[in-house]
């Protein structure tokens, strides 16, 4: 979006960053693996980046993959430190903090909201994170990034909202026909 209008190409598509082919951070099980970033970002990434890693005496979490079940139980066990759960985090945000900060410096964007549900169960402590990894991996310019990056309001959609206003622009241009 720029001035509140979002910016399509001649294809009629958005930026789209989720589709970057990625790896995950360094010194994961899965880092020789490939996955899409909004893949890879993302609760579904989680579950597969949580393959493999064993986790420390003491952790709240069981030894192996995270189940969907589970999933609450993380987010909860990540907010509170959970070691196991800050490295299965961090190999997910690391690519995300790196395109965050490709963004800012290739093309200048100061602003960035992190939507999606398994992000905002994480909260602050996953927003803090980013803001951490996106001020390692870029050049300072004296940017802010603890303003620059937000988590989307509770209990709002924000992909749907996007997907809605998109769609009622070509409702609206095609009722013009």
């Amino acid at each position: 979006f720029l001035g509140g209008e979002p910016q399509i190409g001649a294809q009629g598509f958005g930026g789209e960053i989720g589709h970057l082919r990625v790896r995950p951070g360094p010194g994961t099980p899965m880092g020789q693996r490939t996955a899409e970033l909004g893949n890879l970002a993302s609760g579904r990434g989680t579950l597969w980046l949580s393959q493999g890693w064993e986790q420390p005496r003491g952790d709240e979490l069981a030894q192996g993959p995270i189940t969907p079940e589970e999933s609450e139980a993380f987010a909860t066990a990540f907010r509170a430190g959970d070691s196991r759960a800050l490295q299965v985090v961090g190999a997910g945000a690391e690519p995300l903090a790196v395109a965050l900060g490709a963004l800012h410096l290739g093309i200048g964007l100061q602003r960035f909201i992190i939507v999606g549900g398994f992000a905002k169960a994480l909260g602050e402590p996953y927003r803090s994170l980013l803001v951490r990894l996106c001020r390692e991996r870029t050049w300072d310019l004296g940017q802010d990034w603890e303003r620059m990056i937000a988590l989307g309001a509770e209990g709002c959609d924000e992909g749907l909202s996007g997907a809605l206003h998109f769609g009622s622009q070509r409702f609206m241009a095609a009722l013009e026909c």
